[in-house]
């Protein structure tokens, strides 16, 4: 039994570590794996830019965000479900980020 819990950890971790979408701005891994089986994922914004809303349609994530204003500073937010059992919760990491303005 220990062995087929271990197997499908396994088997879970490398899904998860295999997911995400390289060809847009927005850097993620995991979070439709993390919605649906409960694990966890990262949703990185492209730099200088700042939440304002995040939610799912289907099995898919929608972020809105906007440009960093001068003042503002990038922060961390955890996107997180809240099951009516207390299982399969899901966590979404999301991270801004700022880079120095090029002169």
């Amino acid at each position: 039994m220990k062995k087929i819990v271990a197997l499908l950890l396994a088997a879970t971790l490398l899904v998860v570590a295999g997911c995400g979408d390289d060809d847009t701005d927005i850097k993620s891994s995991g979070n439709t794996i993390a919605k649906k089986i409960g694990a966890s994922g990262i949703v990185k914004l492209p730099p200088n830019h700042k939440l304002l809303e995040v939610t799912y349609k289907g099995d898919d994530m929608w972020l809105l965000y906007r440009p960093m204003r001068e003042d503002e500073f990038p922060e961390h937010y955890v996107f997180q479900e809240d099951s009516k059992w207390g299982f399969l919760e899901g966590t979404v990491r999301i991270i801004e980020s700022r880079e120095p303005e090029k002169k």
